[in-house]
């Protein structure tokens, strides 16, 4: 058999001299912000720029940091794997919690939304404390802490279903346990820190102004105000769940708080007053569609509308007779062309009641003296015989 041929040693490489240089950028980014990290464009640069090395094109280098790289990022993380794993923890009664914010799926007036749930859990006896915000924001973070706290102080919870799921979670043990949640909560108990006096109030206080349109603008949603505090500046109180609003000390409305951006809550009766100077406006507007869909749409309302009707009926018809021309406590005359175009008085079940066309109204006369002169523009339209052949130039219409 023939003697094992030698391996020859590796080929030297013209990047030798600067590929520690080159290699130490990439394992410095891995621990940098992701904002100061080197991008792959400008790391070829500055073996040239700083060491003044020209041995290798510009291309070779990048090239080398692309191939590289990865397997730089890869040998960081097997070092780092050893690291990798949980201590275990040993938590005294009373002392910690833990929280968290998880996503919800809830089913309100027949429509499913998209919540968050917020969790409180006593690390020493895992007690634990529920609560349903529409959004994770600052203000579900504080109000949860305060009712998470009034809970475990003995204080009774509103929501009944999430405290049916609490009160269950007595009798579960933790981590093999020979005793049960409950058991053990009742020895962290005595142990809380005191609740304070006063509450703490988790809302944010706004000062929008209200627009002409009877809403103010907070968070990108909109919310009704009443009529009669236009133009005026009000003060606001997000929470977590709602939106309290108030003039001075004195509160005047109260919304459910909205998470879409761009969307609005209005209550029919902030627009009430509004509605009695310009009733024509009933119709189209937002804030009655929503009081029917949210079940608001009282008898006192349809009382209104039907009100409202006749008096933008009135009012239209009256304005059309001032427009022509005709004194509104006189009786429109047909057939009279210099005031009105439209019908008289007509028999309506056994009545004599007035009715009036809106839209036949005679046109301003005409303007100019005489029609513009087209016989220029006819001959555009007959073709011309070419005498070379036998077909027509031009074009015909």
């Amino acid at each position: 058999m023939p003697a094992k041929r030698k391996k020859p040693p590796p080929r030297a490489s013209v990047l030798d001299p600067v590929k520690s240089f080159t290699d130490a950028m990439p394992r410095a980014d891995l621990e940098a912000p992701r904002m100061q990290r080197h991008t792959i464009e400008r790391i070829p640069g500055r073996p040239a720029g700083e060491h003044d090395f020209e041995l290798a094109a510009y291309s070779m280098v990048r090239n080398y940091v692309h191939r590289s790289r990865p397997q730089l990022e890869l040998e960081a993380k097997e070092g780092r794997r050893l690291l990798e794993g949980t201590v275990p923890q040993e938590k005294r009664p009373g002392e910690e919690a833990e929280l968290d914010f998880a996503d919800v799926w809830l089913d309100l007036t027949g429509q499913r939304r998209k919540c968050v749930l917020f969790t409180l859990r006593m690390s020493y006896s895992g007690k634990a404390v529920h609560r349903v915000y529409a959004t994770a924001s600052q203000e579900a973070f504080f109000e949860g802490h305060v009712e998470a706290f009034e809970a475990l102080g003995g204080v009774p919870t509103v929501h009944e279903r999430l405290a049916a799921i609490d009160t269950a979670e007595d009798v579960r043990h933790v981590h093999g346990r020979p005793t049960s949640i409950g058991f053990d909560f009742e020895q962290e108990r005595e142990l809380l820190g005191a609740l304070p006096a006063d509450g703490y109030d988790c809302g944010i206080d706004l000062t929008p102004v209200v627009h002409r349109n009877g809403r103010i603008t907070v968070r990108q949603c909109s919310y009704s105000v009443p009529g009669k505090f236009i133009g005026a500046t009000v003060r606001v109180k997000l929470r977590a769940n709602e939106l309290w609003i108030h003039d001075g000390r004195r509160g005047v409305a109260s919304h459910p708080r909205l998470t879409r951006r761009y969307t609005f809550h209005d209550i029919l009766d902030h627009y009430l007053e509004i509605l009695l100077a310009t009733p024509g406006a009933f119709a189209g507007a937002s804030a009655p569609a929503q009081a029917r869909a949210e079940g608001g749409f009282t008898r006192t309302h349809e009382a209104f509308w039907a009100a409202a009707k006749r008096k933008a009926g009135d009012i239209e018809a009256r304005k059309a007779m001032e427009n022509a021309g005709i004194n509104a406590d006189e009786p429109a005359v047909a057939g009279n062309d210099d005031e009105w175009d439209g019908p008289g008085e007509e028999e309506v079940s056994g009545e004599r009641a007035k009715v009036i066309s809106l839209h036949n109204r005679r046109l301003p006369p005409d303007p100019r003296t005489a029609l513009p002169d087209m016989s220029t523009y006819d001959r555009l339209l007959t073709p011309v015989k070419d005498p070379r052949t036998t077909k027509q130039k031009g074009t015909c219409a």
